[in-house]
């Protein structure tokens, strides 16, 4: 089972790095080196925000999650997810209203100049996505789930190819 799970584990990151590479590719023949900046901002924001929207809550959600199921508690297992998902769609829709007020801001820092707020709206619901993403890695982990994360990670990377596409158009 150990050689299996690191298996699939692989090729899931495998496909996520395919998938980055081929991100940078769209955007660099479309936009050139400064898009690429751009893309790079625009990721290192992200990953940022996806920080604060999850609170670091993934390796407690995979870790009570798990401690819970090895004891068949079903209780307790339904009781982390529950407070898992409502902390993270609270701080996801704070973050959003957040970004819905500071748009202007978000524009001329991202992309300098507060005309290209529509960019900024684009990418706000990529902040409750990516929580979300967050919240079934942890739950797909704490259940020793290895071959639907991976699955799960390639759906993502197609999906973020495509929302690059989508937002080059």
């Amino acid at each position: 089972p150990l050689l299996r799970t690191l298996g699939v584990s692989s090729v899931g990151t495998a496909l996520s790095s395919l998938a980055s590479l081929a991100r940078t590719k769209l955007v660099a023949v479309t936009l050139g080196t400064a898009g690429v900046a751009i893309a790079g901002q625009v990721s290192q924001s992200m990953f940022a925000l996806t920080w604060l929207a999850t609170f670091g809550t993934s390796a407690g959600t995979t870790r009570y999650l798990s401690e819970a199921l090895s004891r068949d508690d079903q209780p307790r297992a339904a009781l982390v997810v529950r407070t898992a998902a409502a902390l993270l769609a609270a701080a996801a829709a704070l973050l959003v209203a957040a970004g819905l007020l500071a748009a202007p801001h978000a524009a001329a820092w991202l992309f300098g100049s507060p005309a290209a707020v529509r960019w900024v709206w684009w990418l706000l619901p990529a902040v409750p996505a990516a929580a979300l993403m967050s919240l079934s890695t942890a739950l797909l982990r704490g259940e020793g789930q290895a071959q639907r994360l991976a699955l799960g990670q390639a759906a993502g990377a197609c999906a973020a190819i495509g929302a690059t596409y989508l937002l080059l158009r």
